[in-house]
């Protein structure tokens, strides 16, 4: 069997065994990554019903580029391709443009899957893009929740090419004659990402060979299934002493105050993403939290983000969203306040 004919076995088999029995909509940039995996999902994955979904986030030039590219494939699949448009200055609002440009991509994602009444999301990340996510986060300070990457399948989003490297995604669109749009902002160097891409990670594979890639893959599945142990603990802690009431949780100061810090990590976490908007808690937002619940004194109230509080009185703490007079400030996060 040759290698073409294994790489070939091991797509078809990802996207079965996450796709198989279920309509999916397909996040499509007209990038090599997307576009070999609208082509596996679309000729193997058994789904009932596959929709392309191409995202402009307009900020480069080569958008119409690519949503033709997107579409001649919709076309001869006889696959339904639709455009969604993002709102540059909602883009902007919080954050980074890369970190902004990612989290409206998702919200009109999500609603059109919402709309059409569709199962999950297929999105294209590869291995390539894993090893770069850590760094990333390793910048960023994450704990071990951060470190461990990005998972395969979660709630309602998979992601099929995960253990495939950047080069095998290359090597099967030339074998299928795939058409892409080579994205040009992938080699600039403003973003983090793009810096670690084309700048770190070649020193690194020239110190220590290609080999440490898979380690470092290891060692984030090992620290995935660490994460669901503690996930599942900071869930235990939520459903016997956090309880829901209009607008957010309230929770027995002293039950959180005994859990350790990781626990306490992973229930700030938890509970802050059902009250974002987006979903998305920051490292330092959770940290923040469990600063507030650990150590403050009582009957202050500190904002989290836009919208969500947290009030902490005696024995109890409440975090949600409340509306606040124009005239009410945050309180500060001093030490002893």
């Amino acid at each position: 069997m040759s290698t073409q004919t294994k790489l070939e076995c091991r797509l078809v088999e990802s996207v079965r065994t996450l796709l198989e029995s279920k309509s999916v909509l397909v996040g499509c940039s007209g990038g090599v990554d997307s576009m070999v995996l609208a082509a596996v999902i679309a000729h193997h994955s058994h789904a009932t019903r596959v929709v392309l979904a191409y995202v402009d986030h307009q900020l480069q030039n080569k958008t119409k580029e690519q949503w033709e590219v997107v579409q001649r494939f919709a076309n001869s699949c006889g696959l339904k391709a639709v455009k969604l448009v993002v709102d540059p200055i909602e883009v902007r609002k919080g954050g980074g443009l890369e970190d902004g440009a990612r989290r409206e991509r998702f919200r009109l994602l999500t609603e059109l899957k919402r709309e059409m009444g569709i199962d999950v999301i297929a999105l294209a990340h590869h291995n390539d893009d894993q090893v770069e996510t850590f760094f990333i986060r390793l910048t960023h300070g994450s704990r071990i929740y951060g470190l461990r990457g990005i998972d395969e399948a979660r709630s309602d989003i998979v992601r099929p090419l995960l253990s495939f490297s950047k080069s095998e995604l290359y090597e099967y669109a030339k074998r299928c004659r795939i058409e892409f749009v080579e994205d040009p902002t992938n080699r600039e160097l403003d973003s983090l990402r793009n810096r670690i891409r084309h700048v770190a990670l070649p020193a690194l594979d020239g110190v220590f060979g290609l080999g440490w890639r898979a380690k470092l893959t290891q060692m984030m599945q090992a620290l995935r299934l660490r994460s669901k142990l503690e996930i599942r603990d900071a869930e235990i802690f939520l459903r016997d002493s956090c309880m829901d009431v209009r607008g957010g949780y309230i929770f027995k100061r002293d039950a959180f105050q005994r859990l350790d810090e990781i626990q306490k990590f992973n229930v700030a976490t938890q509970l802050l993403g059902r009250l974002f908007r987006s979903g998305h808690v920051r490292t330092s937002q959770a940290n923040q939290f469990v600063e507030i619940c650990t150590h403050y004194k009582p009957n202050r109230r500190f904002q989290i983000a836009r919208g969500v509080w947290t009030i902490c009185e005696d024995h109890q703490v409440f975090v949600g969203r409340i509306s606040v007079n124009v005239d009410d400030t945050p309180t500060s996060l001093s030490p002893g306040v």
